[in-house]
């Protein structure tokens, strides 16, 4: 039996996923509501890590119709530019109604309608926020690259994200999360990291879906200066 690989899929899945994606949060649906910002903050300590910082570029990618993440923490620290990325990006903003299309123009921030995968920033973030996102791309391997070019020297990734198992791969793995990732992935990653500034890793009796996830994973690290 051929081997399913968790951490790619192909176009056709990812379109549909994004498809159904959009048939959720887009259009006529997509207005501010609740996206789950609190859940990670939560578990994250308040972000106590990053309050009172300063950074230059900061950027939420899959930000979504709410970008609530990078609305979270604007109150926290002092920046210069903020920018949000997501293949979706123009649709969510087309009737003027999601938070993020309220957002940006209010603080000036860039949008950048495009995939992980297809990120081309190199040394550019400051602070990187990657909360509920990777589960939805198609390349994991292009994915962690790219982020991590992105990153400056000294910056950082704040990263959030529900952990799944192959043994729940019949539920886990819908068409909305065409990718599926375990712990010991997240580690090997994030091991090129030169500081890791906040981990916590929990187990299926505290996660927000115990059907679907086998845990989650919430973390922080520094990329070496």
């Amino acid at each position: 039996m051929t081997e399913i690989n968790l951490h790619q899929c192909d176009e056709a899945t990812w379109q549909a996923a994004q498809r159904m994606e959009f048939s959720v949060w887009g259009g006529e649906n997509c207005g501010d509501g609740y996206d789950w910002a609190d859940y990670w903050e939560d578990n994250c300590n308040g972000y106590s890590f990053l309050r009172g910082n300063h950074y230059g570029h900061v950027i939420e990618v899959a930000c979504g119709p709410y970008a609530k993440n990078l609305r979270t923490i604007m109150p926290m620290i002092t920046y210069e530019q903020l920018y949000v990325l997501d293949p979706l990006l123009d649709g969510y903003c087309k009737l003027g109604k999601s938070g993020v299309a309220k957002l940006l123009p209010t603080v000036g921030g860039i949008g950048m309608t495009t995939t992980l995968e297809e990120m081309t920033q190199h040394d550019m973030f400051d602070l990187l926020i990657c909360n509920n996102a990777i589960d939805h791309c198609y390349d994991l391997e292009l994915v962690f690259e790219n982020m991590y070019n992105a990153i400056k020297p000294g910056g950082t990734i704040l990263f959030g994200n529900d952990l799944k198992c192959r043994e729940d791969m019949a539920i886990a793995r819908d068409t909305m999360h065409p990718i599926m990732v375990e712990q010991d992935y997240l580690d090997e990653k994030f091991s090129r990291y030169e500081e890791e500034l906040y981990k916590k890793v929990v187990g299926r009796d505290v996660v927000r879906n115990k059907t679907a996830c086998c845990g989650a994973y919430f973390a922080a690290f520094r990329k070496a200066t």
